[in-house]
C-alpha cells in the first residue's frame, strides 16, 4: 500500500471514528454529529427511489440479483438497495465505516459489508454484480486509483448490468473552483494541508474524455452521461452509466 493510498485509508477511518454521518453526507449545520440516523437513512432511500426510478425507464433489463455499493460507508444507500436486491454488497475502505456499517444494518440478511483495503476490487469475482452504485465517493479519490477502480468496476460487472457513478468533472466558475483550475495542484496540496490537517477530506476531478477512455480500455462503453446539479458552483458534476461492451 502505498503512502498516498495509506493517507486516504486513515482519513476516511479518522472520519468514521468522530463524525461519520456528516462525512459521508457533508449536509449545512450537521457537521459535529448533528445528523439523526433516521433522516440520515432516509435521505439514502430518497436517492435509491430516484435512481431504480431512471433504470427501469431506461435500463429495465438490469437484472436485480446482486447490488455492489461501492464507498458504502455507514450503509446509507446499501440499506435501501437491499429491499430491491436479492443480495446487496457494501464495499469502504475504512474499517470505522464498516464496523458501524454492520452494526446499523445488522437486521438485513442480504447484506453484507467488506472492508476493502486495497486500490482494487478483487474480492469479488468477474461478472458477479448487476448494479454498481457510487454516489459522492469517486470525487474524494485520486485519479491513480479512481481510474483503477473504475475498471474493476467494468470487470465485475454482469453481461446485462449497469454502472451508475458520480464524479466531479473540472473546477466551477466561483473563486475555489478557479483557484483549483489554475493554481498548480502541490501549491493547493499544501494549502490544504495547512488549513485542514493531515485528514483532510481531498477532491478531486475525473474528466469526461478520461472516464470515456478508461471505460472502453476496460472493456464497457458509456451508455449515457449527464450534467448533475451539485449543492454549490465549486465543481461541475456528472453522472454516468456504463455497460459491459456488446459481443460483435
Amino acid at each position: 500500500m502505498d503512502q498516498r493510498f495509506e493517507q486516504l485509508r486513515q482519513t476516511w477511518d479518522h472520519y468514521g471514528e468522530i463524525d461519520p454521518l456528516w462525512a459521508i453526507l457533508s449536509s449545512p449545520g450537521k457537521r459535529g454529529k448533528r445528523w439523526d440516523i433516521e433522516s440520515f437513512f432516509a435521505e439514502g432511500r430518497r436517492v435509491i427511489d430516484g435512481l431504480l426510478g431512471v433504470i427501469a425507464e431506461r435500463f429495465p433489463a438490469v437484472p436485480r440479483f446482486c447490488a455492489l455499493d461501492f464507498g458504502c460507508g455507514v450503509g446509507r444507500l446499501t440499506r435501501p438497495l437491499a429491499a430491491h436486491f436479492d443480495r446487496v454488497i457494501g464495499v469502504d475502505v475504512a474499517a470505522s465505516m464498516i464496523r458501524r456499517a454492520r452494526r446499523l444494518n445488522s437486521d438485513l440478511k442480504n447484506c453484507e459489508f467488506l472492508l476493502n483495503e486495497n486500490d482494487n476490487l478483487s474480492v469479488i469475482e468477474s461478472g458477479a454484480v448487476d448494479l454498481i452504485f457510487s454516489d459522492l465517493v469517486l470525487q474524494h479519490i485520486a485519479p491513480a486509483y479512481s481510474e483503477g477502480y473504475l475498471r474493476e468496476f467494468v470487470r465485475i460487472l454482469s453481461p446485462r448490468g449497469l454502472v451508475v457513478f458520480q464524479v466531479i468533472d473540472r473546477p466551477g466558475d466561483s473563486l475555489i473552483g478557479r483557484l483549483s483550475r489554475f493554481a498548480p495542484g502541490m501549491l493547493l496540496d499544501a494549502y490544504r494541508r495547512v488549513r485542514y490537517g493531515p485528514n483532510r477530506i481531498q477532491i478531486h476531478s475525473f474528466p469526461m474524455a478520461r472516464i470515456h477512455a478508461v471505460v472502453r480500455e476496460a472493456g464497457g462503453q458509456v451508455l449515457q452521461q449527464e450534467d448533475i446539479q451539485g449543492p454549490d458552483d465549486r465543481w461541475k458534476r456528472k453522472k454516468y452509466f456504463v455497460g459491459k461492451q456488446k459481443e460483435r
